[in-house]
C-alpha cells in the first residue's frame, strides 16, 4: 500500500467515525476494514482489508493498548509522548 493512500485511509478515519459509529469498534468501507479502541482523546487504529481475521485484528489492537503505555512509560496518552517514545513504540510491536 502507498504512502499517499495510506493517508488518505487516515484521513477518512475520522469523518466516518463521526457518522454515529462510537459504539462499535470497527468500521467498514468498500474496500477496508477500520477496526479502532479508544486510549484517552486518541484512538489506536488497525486498517486491514476486508477479508482479514476481525478476531486477529482486535487483539493486535489489544496488544497495542497495552504495550503504550509499557513502552512509553506513561500513565495517560498524550499526542507529544507518544511522538517522543515512536521509536520505542515501533519496535514494542
Amino acid at each position: 500500500m502507498g504512502g499517499a493512500h495510506l493517508e488518505g485511509l487516515l484521513a477518512a478515519f475520522p469523518k466516518l467515525l463521526g457518522t454515529g459509529n462510537k459504539q462499535h469498534t470497527f468500521i467498514e468501507t468498500e474496500s477496508v476494514r477500520y477496526l479502532f479502541q479508544p486510549v484517552e482523546s486518541l484512538y489506536i487504529v488497525v486498517i486491514a482489508t476486508k477479508n482479514s481475521n476481525m478476531m486477529e485484528d482486535l487483539e493486535t489492537i489489544r496488544l497495542m493498548s497495552r504495550c503504550i503505555p509499557e513502552a512509553c512509560g506513561m500513565d495517560t496518552a498524550t499526542e507529544e509522548r507518544i511522538i517522543d517514545c515512536s521509536f520505542e513504540l515501533v519496535f514494542a510491536f
